[in-house]
């Protein structure tokens, strides 16, 4: 017999979370951009995953997988406000340029 209680109590517990989960505003610098190209698994296609790499101002690094158009808004060594979520990995939210370095 399927206990209906805890299925939702467990349902509630796995996906509410990460939809409650609030962004996380820090002050960083785009020290990178990247582009990787991959192969689809079973299949003739080339995949393109675009990445930013930031440096907090702590010192700590943080990688976001981003879309194309994210990527192409901002450049290498722009100061600003990083803003992502963080549960069980880093998602990239906005980066708001405020300072744009050489």
């Amino acid at each position: 017999m399927i206990n209906f209680k805890r299925f939702w109590l467990d349902w509630a517990m796995a996906f509410v979370p990460t939809a409650l989960v609030l962004p996380i505003s820090v002050p960083a610098m785009l020290k990178s951009k990247a582009i990787r190209n991959y192969m689809v698994p079973r299949s003739p296609n080339i995949g393109t995953a675009f990445e930013l790499t930031f440096e907090l101002e702590n010192k700590g690094i943080k990688r976001f997988n981003v879309t194309a158009d994210q990527f192409s808004l901002v450049f290498e060594n722009n100061r600003g406000i990083l803003t992502y979520k963080e549960h069980s990995k880093s998602r990239f939210v906005d980066f708001d340029v405020q300072e744009i370095n050489g």
